[in-house]
């Protein structure tokens, strides 16, 4: 019998995320007992804002963060395992580090460089902070 695993992938809707989500995809194909979590994480940029202002950006980074996820869904539509997809909030390594922890991922799939910019999810250190603290294996895809 096949072992059940969970697979963990960081989406940021850039180019290697989408080659990343694509592997993991591919890795949970081999195996029907595979479940596949896709998280997108997003925070604010370190910045003070008027509470308005607040409020406004927030909702700018959750819709662009709902628009990821709709882009992964239609990605991973034709996978037949047990798949789910998370929008999370906060510091984009230690967030990962903890949702894998809390959710007891077998592996993370993420991309080494994320987007850069007002963009922003990844910084190409989230990679690195992810592999040096996961509690767990982590594939990162070029």
């Amino acid at each position: 019998m096949m072992k059940t695993s969970t697979l963990l992938v960081a989406y940021d809707g850039s180019e290697t995320s989408k080659k990343a989500l694509l592997k993991a995809k591919e890795i949970a194909e081999q195996n029907n007992q595979t479940t596949l979590l896709v998280a997108t994480v997003w925070d604010l940029p370190n910045a003070s804002y008027e509470a308005h202002n607040y409020q406004y950006m927030t909702e700018i980074y959750q819709k662009e963060a709902e628009e990821k996820i709709q882009e992964v869904e239609e990605l991973i539509q034709d996978l037949p395992n047990e798949k789910q997809t998370f929008i999370l909030k906060g510091s984009a390594a230690s967030t990962i580090i903890e949702f894998a922890e809390k959710k007891e991922v077998d592996l993370i799939v993420l991309g080494n460089r994320g987007l850069g910019g007002i963009k922003r999810f990844f910084l190409g250190s989230v990679s690195f902070h992810v592999v040096q603290k996961a509690p767990c294996d982590v594939f990162v895809v070029k």
